[in-house]
């Protein structure tokens, strides 16, 4: 959410009455992109990590006690240039950064969503 689009999208979801959880692994750029006040929740957390998600989740838990929809707005590009002009290091952290938050994102998210009956799972990968 320390983004454009993901701070845009954080504060469209907050001024439409949501109670919203933010996370970035960006500690600055999160509080300084996305401030919503009131019962708005920050986590630093690396969505590509599978240990940081679960802290991200548990932390909406204790806020929250539910989660309703998902917004998987994390997106990497490592290169300056096309796919074929970065090596297989750099598309690694591209997948992880892109591919595996929404999956790591997603099944957490499933997890609550599926007892409560339901939710929206919405899933962007752009870094422009």
């Amino acid at each position: 959410a320390a983004g454009s689009i993901g701070a845009a999208i954080a504060r469209r979801c907050a001024d439409e009455g949501a109670r919203v959880a933010l996370a970035d692994r960006d500690a600055a750029g999160l509080a300084a992109r996305a401030p919503l006040g009131g019962d708005a929740l920050s986590v630093v957390a690396d969505v590509a990590d599978e240990e940081s998600v679960a802290r991200l989740f548990a932390a909406i838990d204790a806020r929250f006690g539910r989660i309703d929809v998902l917004v998987n707005n994390a997106a990497v590009w490592d290169g300056d240039g096309p796919v074929t002009t970065i090596d297989a290091a750099a598309w690694d952290r591209v997948v992880g950064g892109t591919l595996r938050s929404g999956f790591l994102c997603g099944a957490q998210a499933i997890r609550r969503m599926v007892p409560q009956g339901g939710g929206a799972i919405v899933n962007i990968a752009s870094v422009n």
